[in-house]
């Protein structure tokens, strides 16, 4: 009987449940910290994740982020290095990498409020799920443009709001790069109020690509990574017969304005001057306006160029501004109403001079026909729209013209009006030299196409779109919709 009391024992043995692993072989769980330091549910925009204990189990670009939250199925997807189309549109780009045993992941791009973001790679599943509670203020970068890659290790970053900046060192990411962070556009302070500037105290070898803290005091700050790469020799522009050698570009000088060109490469310009100083980035061969100046006068420049090549020159001027000169600008274009057209299109003019301006016998002129102002003195700042005599104001849900906007009425806008598909516009002066050229752009029914500012140059396409809600400003200040 001894036998089959021992296959009993056997077969109930084998048939035993498998014993629990030793700790020793489980991995831990996942401790996730944000910095700033916020719980996942209540992240700020801009933020920085820290994955505890992680580095030796994940490779740091196999981390993903995507809006919204991770069903099973695109979970298992990730886990499987296959990410379907309905996941790859919903990516949010990162910079990740290791420090110490941790491994660290940055939003490339601020989260909106109540935005959700779940993070996940291969190796370690579903790693966290962040809410964003708010907004913070942010300070977009204005130096480097932002997708541009730079010699230049400074970077800039400014504002809508006037903040308060402290300086001192801060960590760029990875390497733990040490920088100082100080207030203004440069170490003269330029524009403090609103800006703050970015050095790397030893050098950092290209190519690199590096990332910022996510906040500095209470402001977040643009978390589009720097992209570093090596340094080329400088391009100067060849200025032409009305120019004039401005350091590295050229500059031509008018009565209360000057008009900079940059070479031809991405470049940063702080100019400091009476009234306000001047901080612009341009594109390669871009320009830009100094303006507020004083005509008829000796106006000293105190100047800081740095480009996308590394170069960097620091120079002092003296302009000759000339006699004033009439400024009308076409700052905005009505050409697609919601009312009866052409009888709601209209074109804003605006006063960008010193000088009170007679309009008599302008022309406005869109390539097909022309259309001659009447009398009328438009005030220095002052704004006016060219209408038909039959204008219908704010019908149909158009935005009606600003209280005390003047209208200046015309037999007809163009030929047979202003094309919805966009049209060219042009001013010109009663002797018929050109004021002012406005670009074809199309817009949607009831919204206009408006000039970022009366110092928007003609020839920035960056400087004119589609207005913001309500749709227009006939009157009024613009506002681009972005």
């Amino acid at each position: 009987m001894r036998t089959p009391i021992l296959l009993v024992a056997i077969v109930i043995c084998a048939c035993a449940p498998e014993l629990p692993a030793p700790d020793a072989q489980r991995e831990p769980p996942l401790a996730v910290e944000l910095m700033p330091d916020a719980p996942v549910d209540a992240a700020p925009s801009v933020f920085h994740v820290a994955v505890r204990g992680a580095a030796a189990r994940e490779a740091p670009e196999a981390i993903v982020m995507v809006t919204g939250e991770l069903s099973d199925y695109h979970l298992r997807r990730i886990e499987q290095e296959d990410l379907p189309g309905t996941l790859l549109e919903r990516l949010v780009p990162v910079s990740a990498w290791a420090s110490g045993d941790d491994l660290w992941v940055a939003p490339e791009r601020p989260l909106a409020a109540d935005e959700i973001a779940s993070l996940a790679s291969p190796r370690l599943g579903r790693i966290a799920t962040v809410r964003v509670a708010s907004s913070a203020p942010l300070a977009h970068r204005v130096w480097p443009p932002p997708a541009v890659e730079s010699a230049d290790t400074t970077s800039v970053y400014c504002t809508e709001a006037d903040v308060t900046f402290s300086a001192g060192a801060v960590s760029l990411e990875p390497g733990a790069i040490v920088a100082w962070l100080s207030p203004g556009a440069d170490d003269e302070k330029t524009l403090a109020q609103r800006c703050l500037h970015v050095v790397p105290l030893a050098p950092v070898a290209p190519p690199a690509r590096l990332v910022l803290p996510p906040v500095q005091g209470d402001v977040a700050l643009d978390p589009t990574p720097l992209s570093i790469v090596a340094p080329s020799a400088l391009r100067p522009a060849s200025c032409g017969a009305e120019e004039h050698p401005f350091g590295p570009g050229c500059i031509t000088v008018l009565d209360d304005r000057a008009r900079v060109r940059s070479g031809d490469a991405a470049a940063l310009w702080v100019v400091r001057a009476l009234p306000a100083p001047t901080l612009r980035a341009t594109a390669a061969g871009g320009s830009f306006l100094i303006s507020g100046l004083a005509p008829s006068s000796q106006v000293p420049l105190s100047v800081e160029y740095r480009d996308v090549g590394g170069n960097v020159q620091r120079f002092d001027a003296t302009l000759f501004t000339a006699m004033p000169r009439p400024h009308v600008v076409i700052t905005e274009v009505m050409a697609n109403p919601l009312g009866p057209e052409p009888a709601s299109e209209w074109v804003e003019l605006e006063n960008d001079g010193s000088l009170a301006v007679d309009v008599a016998g302008f022309v406005l002129s869109d390539g097909a026909g022309e259309s001659v102002l009447p009398e009328h003195v438009l005030p220095p700042g002052a704004r006016a729209l060219v209408v038909r005599q039959d204008f219908a104001p704010g019908v149909g849900g158009d935005v009606a013209p600003a209280p005390g906007t003047a209208l200046l009425a015309v037999e007809a806008l163009g030929k047979s009006g202003l094309s919805n598909a966009g049209e060219a516009l042009e001013l010109r002066d009663a002797q018929g030299g050109v004021l002012s050229r406005f670009p074809a752009l199309k817009a949607k029914a009831g919204r206009s196409i408006a000039r970022r500012s009366p110092a928007t140059l003609d020839d920035d396409a960056s400087g004119f779109g589609e207005h913001a809600d309500p749709g227009a400003s006939p009157g009024a200040p613009n506002v681009l919709a972005e």
